[in-house]
């Protein structure tokens, strides 16, 4: 297996609990990622590849009918949920509210910092099947059309609103106090690559 070509950001000196079959990308027991266009699908694969538990955020913050969590209470959730899994996590979401309380306890963090238009076609075609196929998404609710185009609608966010967002959560990265090894996938090649280096198949977690 060749070299995965993805920038580590920053290194950290911690005892990998899992590495790439060459080596390259070493992985702790407490992993956030952050970013968009993939997350989930990943922090999916990575649970199945570690047998750690994935706390996903969207699921935590988006009561039934698409009604919002109080963000102290989530928080609360989110910290008692870390504290069920003393032997690790993985936390798929970028909620900045959130951010500065769980990531300086990670010693992993993946950064899907990937081009606005190849996310952006990638999110029209993926709620475009889950309208279609009424796929349950962020806890127990649906997509539909009139959500999907509605200008609040995550098509929208990425568009116009995801770079100011990765903004966001590349000051985090830079700023924060953590011991942890930070990789920045910046492409959908780099983020196969990033698959293959575990022998994991892209397309059996593609959501």
């Amino acid at each position: 297996m060749p070299a995965v070509s993805i920038r580590r950001v920053r290194a950290s000196g911690i005892e990998p609990a899992f590495e790439s079959s060459s080596g390259d990308i070493r992985l702790g027991r407490r992993i956030c990622i952050y970013g968009r266009g993939g997350k989930t699908s990943l922090s999916r694969a990575l649970g199945d590849l570690s047998g750690l538990p994935v706390i996903e955020l969207d699921a935590i913050f988006w009561l039934p009918n698409w009604v919002e969590r109080d963000g102290d209470e989530m928080l609360e959730i989110v910290r008692e949920r870390i504290g069920e899994s003393p032997d690790g996590w993985i936390i798929d979401g970028n909620y900045s509210k959130i951010r500065p309380h769980i990531l300086p306890l990670a010693d992993t963090v993946i950064w899907l910092n990937l081009p606005t238009w190849s996310v952006t076609i990638r999110i029209v075609k993926r709620t475009m099947l889950n309208v279609l196929r009424r796929n349950r998404i962020c806890g127990d609710n649906y997509e539909s059309l009139f959500n999907a185009i509605a200008p609040s609608s995550v098509i929208w966010f990425n568009a116009f609103g995801g770079k100011r967002s990765q903004k966001r959560v590349a000051e985090s990265l830079r700023t924060a106090e953590l011991d942890a090894n930070v990789y920045e996938i910046r492409s959908y090649r780099e983020l196969n690559d990033f698959y293959c280096g575990f022998n994991l198949d892209q397309k059996e977690y593609l959501t």
